[in-house]
């Protein structure tokens, strides 16, 4: 029988994604990371070690004694600057059967091309040194809820389950039931689905949009754990932003347009940061006028295809940093934007050139009391 001799493999690993690039500014050395987060090669000695973590060996494998200090302060210089993973973890799907080899299980080698793109985002975000497990693992632990039936939330559905929040649900399963034709294309609706009970087949479809395998038995759909965020599209009831804020419930409101701009946020957390009535308050001192008071004439009923998915696709990112945020023990990660307090002025004409806009907690409005 073949044996592998696994006394050569490192203990740590590179973040996925790295890249050694051509410092042109001091041409014998090399840069690694981004523009946002990156450090010096400086020797020969130091590029080749890269090149050897990155492809699985280990770096003071053969090396000789005099050489090993500096080794060693580079790779201690690669963790304190979070370039390296050095706790041994990895996601599997479960056994389907005692028996099963896993080399040979098609479902584990699809789960592993699944999850590694959500791990390679999560690793560069945290501290945990595990490549993003703990991270990714995380985000089926947490419920949260989806309100007002339209083509973002559809897509948010698919997106957050997709990334691995698997106890994703709806707040309401009677606010428009039946698939109509402007749903068709949109996560995972059909036109084979048209005139079918939406929330019926959006459950049914759970299975197969989760990162993360669903028991066939389970119904998400009837959990009734707090949840830890709640994303609503549309008008507010102001009921509803009462009872969120005296529940102390997170949300995110994704507003109704008015023309062709669209309103998203701000990520309230009550009793910490500014609230709907805070952006309202802010809007009408430097407008003079505040969207959630107005009369609608002709609004259309969804957004546009493209402006639907960047909105969703906005939501998901700052509800997962959100999601992420809560397990992390890294001050930095807390620290990062969110999209707490930030307002999203976005044009259907020019997505990519969104207006953000930072609120503080009105001094009228009160929520600070």
């Amino acid at each position: 029988m073949a044996t592998t001799d696994l006394s050569h493999l490192p203990e740590y690993t590179l973040l996925r994604g790295s890249a050694l690039m051509n410092n042109r500014r001091r041409p014998s050395q090399y840069l690694l990371g981004t523009t946002q987060h990156v450090v010096a090669v400086t020797s020969a000695f130091e590029r080749s070690a890269l090149i050897q973590i990155g492809e699985g060996l280990d770096p003071l494998h053969q090396v000789q004694s005099h050489h090993r200090d500096e080794l060693n302060d580079f790779l201690q210089n690669l963790a304190a600057r979070g370039f390296l993973n050095r706790n041994r973890a990895q996601l599997r799907a479960p056994k389907r059967f005692l028996d099963e080899i896993e080399d040979r299980d098609l479902a584990a080698k699809d789960f592993q091309l699944r999850v590694n793109p959500e791990l390679a985002q999560s690793e560069w975000i945290d501290s945990a040194s595990d490549g993003g497990t703990s991270t990714v693992a995380a985000r089926s632990l947490y419920p949260v809820i989806l309100s007002g039936r339209s083509r973002v939330i559809t897509i948010l559905y698919s997106l957050l389950l997709a990334s691995g929040v698997t106890r994703v649900r709806f707040s309401d399963r009677h606010h428009r039931p039946t698939i109509e034709s402007c749903d068709l294309g949109f996560g995972a609706i059909s036109h084979q689905q048209l005139g079918l009970d939406y929330y019926e087949q959006s459950e049914a479809a759970r299975r197969s949009l989760s990162l993360f395998p669903i028991d066939a038995s389970s119904r998400h759909d009837l959990d009734t754990d707090r949840p830890v965020a709640l994303i609503h599209y549309g008008d507010c009831d102001p009921v509803d932003l009462v009872e969120w804020s005296n529940l102390r419930m997170p949300h995110l409101v994704i507003h109704q347009p008015i023309g062709d701009e669209v309103v998203v946020g701000p990520m309230v957390i009550p009793g910490e940061t500014p609230c709907i009535r805070c952006l309202s308050l802010y809007e009408i001192d430097n407008f003079g006028y505040t969207r959630l008071e107005r009369i609608d004439l002709n609004g259309a009923l969804e957004l546009p295809v493209v402006t639907a998915h960047y909105i969703a696709a906005l939501a998901a990112s700052q509800i997962l940093n959100f999601i992420d945020q809560i397990n992390s023990t890294s001050e930095s990660a807390v620290a990062r934007n969110t999209g707490i307090g930030e307002v999203s002025y976005i044009s259907f004409q020019r997505l990519t050139e969104p207006q953000v806009v930072a609120i503080a907690r009105h001094p009228l409005c009160g929520c600070d009391r």
